[in-house]
């Protein structure tokens, strides 16, 4: 069994920021490392952002019933905050709840109960969600990895929740006439003709 405020002390001791490479890396082996000896853990990497996913078998299933999906990187703390602090049963420390100490609890949940449940199950860690994930999480649906269901380790004010809003990238191109701002009427704004 995991203890998961030994795991999520020592992933909150690492500076984890984005563009800390070495750092990262080693927050996802400390995480490889704590699974069950004959759990398959598939490696991925781009742009500098490794990431692994976790199962059972030689082979990745074609198909996941249950993806458990968890990142190391965070947003950037004081150097001081980079230590674990205990103060009664709570734990504070940059990433604590966004979302090391959670991705401690999703290791062990995935610890004891990848051998137990009658269906694929996959542990997915990724080092570039505060980024967009886009080298990490879709880097794996890019090459292939599919679930029917995907639970998320992110807090959201202690409540289950179905759906989050997205993100929408547009890129609009309007044409318009410059003008100076004491002069608008001698323009024509390109927004107002779309």
């Amino acid at each position: 069994m995991i203890d998961v405020v030994t795991l999520a002390s020592q992933l909150i001791a690492l500076r984890t920021d984005a563009g800390q490479h070495d750092a990262l890396r080693t927050a996802l082996h400390l995480i490889a490392q704590q699974l069950p000896a004959d759990v398959t853990v598939e490696w991925f990497e781009r742009n500098g952002h490794h990431s692994f996913l976790a199962y059972v078998g030689t082979t990745r299933p074609d198909r996941f019933r249950v993806v458990l999906n968890g990142h190391v990187d965070v947003i950037p703390g004081k150097l001081h905050q980079y230590q674990a602090t205990r103060v009664d049963d709570r734990i504070y420390g940059v990433g604590a709840l966004d979302m090391k100490a959670n991705l401690a609890v999703l290791c062990a949940v995935f610890g004891e109960m990848v051998h137990q449940v009658p269906y694929p199950l996959a542990l997915q860690v990724v080092s570039d969600e505060e980024l967009g994930g886009f080298d990490g999480t879709m880097l794996h649906i890019e090459q292939g990895v599919r679930a029917d269901f995907v639970i998320s380790g992110e807090t959201t004010q202690f409540n289950v929740v179905n759906q989050a809003k997205g993100i929408v990238w547009l890129k609009v191109h309007a044409q318009g006439v410059t003008a100076h701002g004491a002069y608008p009427w001698r323009g024509q704004n390109a927004l107002a003709l779309l």
